[in-house]
């Protein structure tokens, strides 16, 4: 469970530290608690997704090694319990603001 000064639980899967970090910093002004999957291979970022463990938004790197982004969000997708769990694709070379806006916005709409 995020702690009291945090109401949102995200999951990060990717391995950039500098992107990881930015994303903590910027999103902790929106109350969320940022939980990093490292994404060693696909088997251990579909175990993250699958667990029972409740996110508000998952944000997938990119450039992640051997796997796309947008597989393991359709992966989340369609798990029943992940459905409704709504997905951004971040970049390093994104600004980190914009992506932080994105998820303000995933959040006001599943608040």
């Amino acid at each position: 469970m995020p702690s009291p000064r945090h109401r949102h639980r995200v999951l990060y899967v990717g391995n950039s530290y500098d992107l990881l970090k930015a994303l903590q910093d910027r999103l902790s002004d929106l109350s969320c608690h940022v939980v990093r999957c490292p994404a060693n291979g696909v088997p251990e970022a579909r175990l993250f997704i699958g667990s029972e463990i409740p996110y508000d938004v998952f944000l997938f790197d990119a450039s992640l090694a051997g796997a796309t982004g947008e597989g393991l969000a359709r992966f989340a997708l369609s798990l029943p319990h992940r459905a409704g769990t709504p997905a951004l694709i971040v970049k390093e070379a994104d600004d980190v603001t914009a992506s932080a806006e994105g998820v303000s916005r995933l959040l006001g709409a599943s608040d």
